[in-house]
């Protein structure tokens, strides 16, 4: 939980009733999720959201808030009241003079968004659905983290299957001026 902050997640046996317990919420600023900071209950939505920011971080190279002081105070206002920038409008040209695609900024951003959403329950189930998004990122597939139109899926499916389709594209043009040529010489054919 959080990455490497442990914390007891089923009751005390008889044999742990004397563990001594603070007030003090332990987690990372930066990567705490809106319930930590709240002292709500966390869970694997706890653990997606940290992803998320990591995520952020990666494609970015900046974190998904500008907190200038980096007090914790100063943290736990602006995860708890503000809405991350979507990367696409924040990310540097990656290493060697790269960008990422501009066909991914879209997906990219309702990825990384979705993993940093306020509610837990608004953010992936779990871990798996989180990492299926990002393969079908890379893949060309559509994402299930953006809501998409037939016009998307279409898009998509027209990206990852370009040269099969520009190939059936070229057969059925053939076969249409084929077609074409033979009404054509038909007609000639009978007026004569």
């Amino acid at each position: 939980l959080d990455f490497g902050i442990a914390k007891l997640i089923g009751g005390l046996d008889e044999d742990h009733t004397g563990l001594t317990t603070t007030g003090v919420r332990l987690y990372t600023p930066g990567y705490a999720a809106p319930e930590q900071l709240r002292g709500d209950a966390v869970g694997t939505a706890t653990d997606i959201y940290a992803l998320g920011a990591l995520l952020y971080e990666l494609i970015c190279g900046a974190r998904p808030y500008d907190v200038a002081s980096g007090s914790p105070a100063d943290w736990e206002r602006a995860v708890l009241a503000a809405d991350p920038l979507p990367p696409s409008r924040v990310m540097p040209r990656a290493s060697g003079g790269r960008s990422i695609p501009r066909a991914w900024r879209a997906d990219l951003d309702a990825i990384v968004l979705k993993a940093l959403r306020r509610e837990p329950e608004q953010r992936y189930a779990s871990v798996a659905d989180l990492a299926a998004d990002v393969r079908a990122l890379r893949e060309g597939r559509p994402v299930g983290a953006r809501r998409g139109s037939r016009r998307y899926r279409l898009d998509r499916f027209l990206r990852r299957n370009a040269l099969a389709v520009g190939a059936l594209a070229a057969v059925a043009l053939a076969l249409l001026v084929g077609l074409g040529a033979a009404v054509w010489q038909a007609r000639l054919a009978a007026a004569e």
